[in-house]
């Protein structure tokens, strides 16, 4: 720990240095991984510094579902800040202007919080995207939208009918 202190030190000087320093990299908008940022003492936010990689890419390395490091775990923490009540998430399931990699993001993590006893009739689903079997799922991700529903056309319209049927709206992500 001593050692850091004194390597943050030398580096910086104080945290007014890393300060100078965070600001330098975005006006020079050298791209920062999110694995840099979040090691660095006193880092602002992810969301305001770089961008996860979009679309969401399921089979991605970098994606890492399920660990508490890589690309998932970071978009899953800003879309729960974004989605946090109520209201939030019915405005997020009923805009025609949601991005489809982020609503299907958002049925996942419902579909996880609920766990297998719950959301059981969207578990095969849920495992199947987290395993790749649906491919990468980046829109229109024509496997899982034929999975869920293979009548219907519209991805859409088939993961807001899945983000009601587990009852996302109420149970949160």
């Amino acid at each position: 720990m001593i050692f850091a202190v004194l390597l943050f030190t030398l580096c910086f000087g104080t945290t007014t240095g890393f300060t100078a320093f965070v600001s330098q990299m975005i006006q020079q908008s050298v791209p920062l991984a999110p694995s840099m940022i979040r090691r660095m003492p006193f880092a602002p936010s992810i969301s305001a510094l770089s961008a996860i990689n979009r679309p969401y890419d399921w089979t991605s390395e970098n994606w890492n579902w399920g660990y508490g490091d890589g690309d998932a775990h970071d978009a899953a923490r800003e879309l729960r800040s974004r989605l946090s009540t109520p209201d939030a998430r019915v405005k997020f399931i009923n805009d025609d202007e949601t991005p489809l990699d982020e609503m299907i993001l958002a049925l996942m993590l419902s579909i996880q919080r609920r766990g297998p006893q719950d959301a059981s009739e969207y578990w095969e689903h849920y495992n199947n995207v987290s395993n790749g079997i649906y491919g990468d799922c980046i829109p229109p991700a024509n496997l899982l939208r034929a999975a869920l529903d293979s009548s219907n056309d519209d991805t859409r319209a088939v993961l807001r009918d899945a983000a009601n049927g587990v009852k996302m709206i109420d149970l949160g992500l």
